[in-house]
């Protein structure tokens, strides 16, 4: 699974599952570094390009079961989780490849 900041929309983020075929994206928000609040579950044939009815439900969501609370944010993948990871987007960059 990888992990992806869905961009455009404030603090939503997706695992997604993308082998076989194009597989199901877990959506939710951070609660707290190291802390993902997984608050729906999506097949993304069903979502197509369109994400904005996904992060409706998601912040929907969160403010019902978690009203008052504002979702973590940090300037970069540290920010959300602790240890190693990779930014497959930096990866991307750096080879040249789109």
């Amino acid at each position: 699974m990888e992990l992806e900041q869905l961009e455009g929309f404030d603090e939503i983020w997706a695992l997604c599952q993308r082998r076989p075929g194009a597989g199901w994206r877990l959506v939710g928000r951070f609660l707290e570094t190291n802390i993902l609040v997984i608050l729906g579950i999506h097949d993304k044939r069903d979502i197509g390009t369109d994400y904005s009815p996904v992060v409706s439900k998601t912040i929907s969501a969160w403010n019902y079961w978690l009203p008052g609370v504002e979702p973590c944010r940090g300037p970069w993948l540290a920010g959300y989780l602790t240890g190693e990871h990779y930014d497959i987007d930096e990866a991307k960059k750096g080879s040249g490849a789109a």
